[in-house]
């Protein structure tokens, strides 16, 4: 037996098509045309046409009359922290959209991004429409407002919302790509997730909503727009121990620049590296600093020579600009040391006779060295 007659030879095959059954389906389609081939394939039966399920969607596939099924919506990542309050202003958004009534343009649609640490409205769309297109708008709205016109890559802020598809369009996640945002999403049937603005929500319909009736698009935003501006300044939050929004959101910028000088103090001897200074070293000793006397241009007057070395080496740490900008962050900035506190408080002594004159400081500094007479900072070039 030959090879080539016994081994299988691919043919090219045409497709068939009942073209009396494509007129019946195609009469079906054009008077319902969102029908599957499920759909279709059952009224066939109804009409008496017993024909295979695979054989319509077969025919269908070939004629291209199938409709188009929505793509999965791509809602990830979800949330990792079930509750939306934030430690700090600009550390996590929320944002949704509500609907308020109107006599002659029906629904108009409200969407907010509220900042989840101080509880402000940072960004709003007022709109006939609730499409990706004004939710957009509502956060670039918060993002201009808070960072500026220009995007950037490192706000550091997570955008949270629900599973509605304005927030995972493409349109809204560019926008987000190009502010550095981070977006969330919340788990399916859980509102609480969601909590801040939907809490906003309740306080905006109770106390701005529910007291007007609306006419128009022009009218909503005419009531709505002041409304948000004495939210955000003028009305108390219980949440927030009864301070405005903008007020916590002060005391909060207080409290991270208080955080900041830490840091900033730990990168002290790094700076006076930078400058020719080898190191700085914290010993404790029993006896005070050389009894000799160096030259300090800038220790104020009143101190012992002993602080007068001190200063000296501390003047390694940086030019006065750089210790002005230091105590410039905070005031209270000798309070907040426990471990170096003698170190900071001979700062503060430089600091008073070439930038600030911090009398107080400088006058807390002899007591201070008369109780602590074993603790002093060495420099060590």
């Amino acid at each position: 037996m030959p090879r080539s007659s016994t081994y299988y030879q691919p043919r090219s095959r045409e497709t068939k098509v009942d073209e009396v059954l494509a007129q019946r389906v195609k009469h079906i389609i054009d008077d319902e045309p969102y029908l599957g081939y499920r759909m279709v394939w059952a009224t066939l039966r109804t009409q008496g046409i017993n024909v295979n399920r695979k054989a319509v969607q077969r025919l269908m596939q070939i004629k291209r009359w199938q409709c188009h099924r929505r793509l999965h919506k791509s809602c990830y990542p979800r949330v990792e922290v079930k509750t939306s309050v934030a430690a700090h202003s600009n550390e996590r958004w929320s944002t949704d959209f509500t609907c308020v009534w109107t006599k002659y343009d029906g629904l108009v649609y409200v969407n907010e991004v509220i900042d989840c640490g101080d509880r402000s409205v940072v960004g709003y769309c007022i709109s006939k429409n609730c499409r990706a297109q004004e939710a957009v708008w509502a956060l670039e709205d918060a993002c201009i407002k808070s960072f500026g016109v220009l995007p950037r890559t490192d706000t550091g802020v997570v955008v949270r919302s629900d599973n509605g598809l304005v927030f995972a369009s493409r349109l809204y996640r560019r926008l987000l790509g190009s502010y550095g945002l981070q977006q969330e999403f919340i788990h399916p049937h859980t509102p609480e997730q969601n909590g801040v603005v939907e809490a906003y929500h309740k306080t905006f319909k109770r106390e701005c909503v529910w007291q007007h009736r609306f006419d128009h698009l022009d009218h909503v935003i005419r009531v709505v727009g002041p409304w948000i501006d004495r939210y955000n300044n003028e009305r108390p939050h219980s949440s927030l121990g009864y301070l405005t929004p903008a007020v916590w959101r002060e005391r909060d910028q207080a409290r991270i620049n208080s955080t900041h000088c830490l840091v900033l103090a730990g990168s002290l001897h790094n700076l006076g590296q930078t400058q020719g200074m080898q190191r700085i070293a914290l010993r404790l000793r029993t006896r005070r600093l050389s009894r000799r006397t160096a030259a300090c241009p800038h220790a104020p007057t009143g101190l012992s020579l002993t602080q007068a070395e001190l200063l000296q080496g501390l003047h390694g740490f940086g030019s006065p600009g750089r210790l002005e900008e230091f105590f410039r962050i905070s005031s209270s900035i000798a309070s907040i040391f426990t471990v170096c506190r003698a170190m900071i408080r001979c700062i503060c002594a430089f600091s008073a006779s070439s930038c600030f004159k911090r009398a107080k400081s400088v006058a807390l500094i002899p007591a201070y060295f008369e109780r602590h007479k074993r603790i002093v900072f060495a420099w060590t070039p």
